[in-house]
């Protein structure tokens, strides 16, 4: 199988033949020879044969793609085709990969063996995408005809969106573990303030020994540590049916996804839970949870949002607010405030939550936000951050707060 090939010759070899074959019939008219009359019928049976022959073999092709499931937005990946019950009256096969917008090709497609070629994509937006169907090109055994062909194979592709971390927004709670974690942190009496001494208990880690009062006491004593309380976040994003401002790779929502995302992974790097809420968002990601399968969960729906909903992000918050756990971080993302986030500020700080609103300024302009004073005179705190529309780059234009 050759990838990228073309078909010059078989148009010249098909006007060879048909020539010979009318010349060879002239010059049987003209001698009366009959064998010229058989040579001349065989020579023009030569590319039908061979047209018929290539035909039947294009209705065997099969094809098979390796390709992965789950790709992380701007990372390469490989994909591999496979040809299957490949007919040796075809020549030459190309395999062309339909790729979606978004989904480029890094490389030229490399042959691997006689039946088998890859290349490099790279996903430069987070989504849910289909790559396929192929298209086979080959030609008949003797390169008379060139034949095309649409063989319907599918691959379903989520690509997970790249975390964008914005260092002075500083919205991520921090548990008990955050940048105190060591290995042991499991032992019993570990965590991460300071509780005092006490004699050594099997399965204490040794590094905790505390030698001072060993020596003094004459037995071995380890410090022990009391476990802070966790903060846990609930990330909510508006997905509204036209909140997304913006073209391309730099919406608002794009934005707000990644930040979504930097904001997960420090959360749970910190030790605390997590979930996801939003109009449309279901199943697991939206429960608390810890861990990497969690945060694998999380990430696949952010994956997949989509402003194409009818519910404000108020009306997210406030049908979520029974379900929120005390100590809890309610962390909004926007382009914009609706009115009904100001009631649901004094609800939440009356029941002893944070919250925290990021506002996502794709514009470029300095915009003044009408609510937002009274947002900060609920008790929330409210973050406008800027983010470029020629790369992804974010930064934290002003903040109100009371």
């Amino acid at each position: 199988m050759l990838n990228n090939m073309t078909f010059p010759m078989h148009r010249t070899k098909l006007l060879a033949a048909i020539t010979s074959a009318l010349f060879l019939l002239l010059v049987s008219a003209v001698l009366g020879y009959s064998e010229l009359y058989i040579m001349s019928a065989a020579i023009g049976c030569v590319p039908i044969a061979s047209y018929v022959a290539g035909k039947i073999g294009m209705r065997k092709l099969r094809c098979t793609r390796d390709a992965l499931d789950f790709a992380n937005e701007d990372e390469p990946f490989r994909i591999r085709l496979d040809l299957m019950h490949k007919s040796h009256f075809l020549g030459p096969v190309e395999i062309e990969d339909n790729l979606p917008e978004w989904i480029e090709r890094q490389d030229v497609s490399a042959q691997e063996g006689d039946s088998a070629v890859s290349y490099t994509a790279i996903a430069r937006k987070r989504g849910e995408y289909v790559i396929g169907p192929i298209r086979l090109h080959a030609s008949d055994p003797l390169g008379f005809f060139h034949f095309r062909c649409r063989y319907p194979l599918t691959s379903r592709l989520v690509v997970l969106p790249n975390p964008l971390v914005i260092p002075d927004l500083a919205v991520a709670p921090m548990g008990m573990l955050g940048e105190y974690q060591f290995e042991g942190s499991g032992a019993k009496g570990s965590g991460i303030d300071f509780h005092g001494v006490r004699e050594y208990q099997r399965g204490d880690d040794l590094r905790r020994v505390h030698w001072r009062s060993t020596a003094k006491h004459n037995r071995l004593n380890v410090i022990e540590f009391e476990h802070s309380r966790a903060q846990d976040a609930m990330i909510a994003i508006d997905l509204r049916r036209g909140s997304e401002v913006g073209r391309g790779l730099y919406t608002s929502l794009e934005y707000a996804v990644r930040i979504a995302a930097g904001i997960i992974e420090q959360t749970m790097e910190s030790g605390s839970s997590a979930r996801l809420v939003g109009d449309g968002i279901t199943g697991t990601a939206s429960t608390f949870g810890q861990g990497i399968g969690h945060l694998h969960i999380l990430m696949d729906a952010l994956a997949r949002v989509r402003a194409d909903r009818d519910r404000s992000l108020s009306d997210v918050v406030l049908g979520e607010l029974y379900g929120i756990r005390e100590n809890t971080s309610v962390i909004c993302l926007a382009e914009a405030i609706d009115e009904g986030m100001i009631p649901c500020a004094d609800l939440l700080t009356s029941r002893g939550m944070s919250l925290q609103f990021v506002l996502v300024n794709v514009s470029g302009e300095d915009r003044e936000y009408e609510l937002a004073g009274d947002l900060a005179l609920a008790g929330a705190s409210l973050v406008v951050v800027d983010c470029s529309t020629s790369r992804v780059e974010g930064r934290v234009r002003y903040r109100y707060a009371v």
